[in-house]
């Protein structure tokens, strides 16, 4: 736990050198779960086409005004529940730098664009995508496919972004929780041994107020239920789950002319005595007979005569090289 926590807040670090002082907007693109069966069968297709569509659609949105936004995304797959819930969450700057170097904020100063604009640009560009993907046999479906077309086209999609804002610490320290660790921790898991069942803490979103914190609920599974549950969130080899794209791209041209008064400072004093403070909290050496904590720490240096001193007799040389025996010639 105690590794997890330093490397949260080192990511926390980076992510927050690599933020420029402008709003920020939480965006969040949802998967419609009619895709859910599709994207069991082609994960690291369907996972990079809704990370991909997801900084498309912001890009639109920037296009129109004629700037080029930044955002950080990470990929997550489960609920609280760990139930299959396919959705992206980005960090999305509010405005974007022209051609020429100057920033632009939405034509709306309160969001960017409308919500049903955003959500039908996420439909089309995705449902383009997906098409291109299905005709060049990159994804398979075992049923018919213009059919699963048909249902999600007649469908809106949800696509949830905030309020732009300069206080982004919520949102860094929420996708930090997830970076690091898989869709549970294990302060949330508990096996009762008399029943055999496994019993999960989550939040209980459909029985949430406006304006409260959703109440807490337990989800009662079998050992094989919630392993299952538990390994369907495992992402695929080497697919990187954390994306950055525009501004934020390491390879973008406009990120090298971004002007130092827009600029944040790097966290990594405040690195170095998190990593301190978390090694303190760790309990002391005791010893392994008598269990007691009172002793001293000293400095060995290595002795280079120490070889000669206690090993009597010569050091023992190794055994004589075996001549390769010719092949005998036959007669």
């Amino acid at each position: 736990m105690i590794c997890q926590s330093i490397k949260r807040e080192q990511w926390v670090d980076k992510l927050r050198s690599q933020l420029l002082k402008v709003p920020y907007v939480h965006t969040v693109f949802t998967l419609p779960h009619q895709l859910n069966s599709l994207a069991r069968n082609n994960e690291s297709v369907i996972y990079s086409l809704i990370m991909k569509v997801a900084w498309m659609t912001i890009k639109a949105i920037g296009d129109k005004s004629a700037y080029t936004p930044g955002m950080i995304s990470i990929l997550h797959t489960f609920g609280s529940d760990l139930k299959y819930h396919i959705h992206v969450h980005a960090l999305v700057t509010f405005g974007g730098f022209s051609q020429d170097g100057a920033w632009i904020y939405p034509m709306d100063k309160h969001k960017l664009d409308k919500y049903r604009s955003i959500c039908a640009s996420y439909k089309a560009i995705f449902i383009k995508g997906l098409r291109q993907l299905y005709k060049s046999g990159k994804i398979t479906y075992h049923q018919d496919f213009e059919v699963l077309i048909s249902d999600v086209e007649n469908i809106r999609w949800v696509v949830h972004s905030t309020r732009p804002t300069m206080d982004t610490k919520v949102i860094e320290d929420y996708l930090a929780k997830y970076i690091n660790r898989i869709a549970v921790s294990n302060k949330r898991l508990d096996y009762i041994q008399d029943s055999q069942k496994v019993i999960l803490l989550h939040n209980d979103y459909k029985n949430q107020q406006a304006g409260q914190v959703a109440p807490k609920a337990y989800k009662i599974m079998e050992p094989l239920v919630a392993i299952d549950q538990i390994l369907q969130h495992v992402l695929p080899p080497y697919f990187q789950k954390s994306r950055r794209y525009g501004i934020h791209n390491s390879s973008s041209r406009l990120k090298a002319g971004i002007p130092n008064a827009v600029k944040r400072n790097s966290q990594t004093i405040r690195t170095v005595f998190e990593i301190i403070n978390e090694l303190m909290k760790l309990n002391p050496y005791k010893c392994e007979k008598c269990h007691s904590d009172n002793h001293q720490t000293e400095d060995i240096k290595p002795d280079k005569t120490w070889i000669l001193t206690h090993i009597n007799g010569p050091i023992p040389r190794p055994p004589p090289a075996t001549k390769v025996l010719e092949k005998s010639k036959p007669i």
